[in-house]
């Protein structure tokens, strides 16, 4: 039983490590600060309970909370005596996915029970460097009817697996100057950022118009982060698409300045 314990409580890789805002705001400066939270993944949670009691050893359960939420008890077979032993613990509905996202956080707090992902309670308040530049950091965060990016902080070494390193912090993505001549290449050689850029540099041609036609214009609500997660290929089509748009909407607007000037 000391063994099985000692497996439980081990910590996990990098990349079974979930980051969640907790706190966030604009300090006394201006500037953008956060807090973020480690969490264990269900599915490493699930894999740890595979691997110690077996895929037959183990099962969980739901219930509505007393004031709201989800409870989630985990169930163990122990070994010795041959009975199940339960452990239970809940959360609050996410503004999110609120069933699902409930049941997740419940099956975590139910793991802390037994051991499971309980060491990253230890971890100091760690304070993320929030960043202006929507492709700096790797995730999203509002703060203040604004959106920002972040990156998940580093990992002492005592909190990962013997052996193991916390990836290296992402670099950050420079808005450098992009040609147009990149958004027609086909070849797909141009990385997803620089094609973006390229994508938000039309976009901007896109504001002064108020054409008839251009009302029923799929960019029509042109926002660049309805871009970030398309593909090479999707990117240089859209590329070219709005490319068109923009040449067809000057030469309707030249149509009309020329018709009201005949008037």
């Amino acid at each position: 039983m000391r063994e099985m314990m000692k497996k439980l409580c081990e910590p996990f890789p990098y990349e079974d490590i979930e980051w969640r805002v907790q706190q966030s705001g604009i300090s006394k400066k201006n500037e953008p600060w956060a807090m973020v939270l480690a969490y264990v993944t269900n599915r490493a949670i699930m894999s740890r309970l595979d691997e110690v009691f077996g895929a037959f050893g183990w099962r969980n359960e739901y219930k509505e909370a007393p004031q709201g939420g989800v409870l989630c008890g985990i169930s163990v077979r122990n070994p010795v005596l041959e009975e199940w032993v339960t452990k239970w613990d809940g959360a609050d509905n996410t503004d999110i996915e609120a069933i699902k996202g409930g049941l997740s956080n419940a099956m975590k707090r139910a793991a802390v029970q037994w051991g499971i992902g309980r060491y990253l309670y230890k971890l100091d308040t760690a304070f993320i460097n929030v960043h202006d530049d929507m492709y700096a950091g790797e995730f999203r965060v509002k703060i203040k009817d604004r959106n920002y990016s972040w990156n998940p902080p580093s990992l002492p070494k005592w909190a990962l697996p013997a052996g193991s390193e916390a990836p290296k912090p992402k670099k950050k993505v420079t808005k450098a100057k992009v040609p147009s001549k990149k958004v027609e290449a086909t070849n797909g050689k141009y990385d997803n950022a620089d094609l973006i850029l390229a994508i938000e540099k039309l976009g901007k041609e896109l504001t002064p118009p108020n054409w008839k036609h251009f009302k029923k214009s799929r960019f029509r609500q042109f926002n660049v982060e309805n871009f970030l997660g398309l593909n090479n290929n999707e990117l240089i089509r859209m590329g070219k698409e709005l490319k068109q748009w923009i040449a067809d909407s000057k030469a309707y607007a030249d149509i009309e300045r020329h018709d009201l000037e005949v008037g």
